[in-house]
């Protein structure tokens, strides 16, 4: 009988270390085949010139916007303030991009991470499909082939 619990805690335990394992913020684009240069392109189609990126250029972050549109927003003295950040995951292609909406709200002297907001993300993920689907539409196989 102690056997088997025993069994069950620990079947049960690795489930749920599996399942935690998958959680993610944001929202995730699988399977794209576009190169490095083709992702970032539709980047700064869907969310404008990146505000930085990371030193490996995989993860690129864009300007400070509001949760509503509006045209006196100030990102230095706005109570709340939101970013997108797009991570390129995968050593080669197809690459994953997982796309979160990260909402920064002021403390004190700064600005403190206090979570994603998944509806955004998914809206900003969706900007970027179709930046790709466009940037696909436009390519020229023969034309684009550089073989050195």
């Amino acid at each position: 009988m102690e056997i088997r619990g025993l069994k069950f805690f620990f079947a049960l335990w690795l489930a749920m270390i599996l399942t935690s394992g998958c959680a993610t913020d944001g929202h995730m684009i699988t399977n794209s085949n576009r190169s490095m240069k083709e992702i970032r392109a539709a980047f700064v189609n869907a969310a404008g010139e990146a505000r930085k990126e990371s030193e490996n250029r995989r993860t690129f972050y864009s300007e400070y916007f509001p949760r509503n549109p509006d045209a006196n927003f100030k990102p230095t003295k706005s109570k709340e303030r939101l970013y997108g950040r797009f991570t390129i995951l995968g050593d080669r292609r197809p690459y994953e991009i997982q796309v979160e909406v990260v909402v920064e709200e002021k403390v004190d002297e700064g600005y403190e991470e206090t979570g994603v907001d998944e509806d955004l993300s998914h809206e900003l993920a969706n900007q970027l499909k179709k930046e790709l689907i466009k940037s696909s539409e436009g390519r020229n196989v023969i034309d684009d082939f550089r073989p050195f």
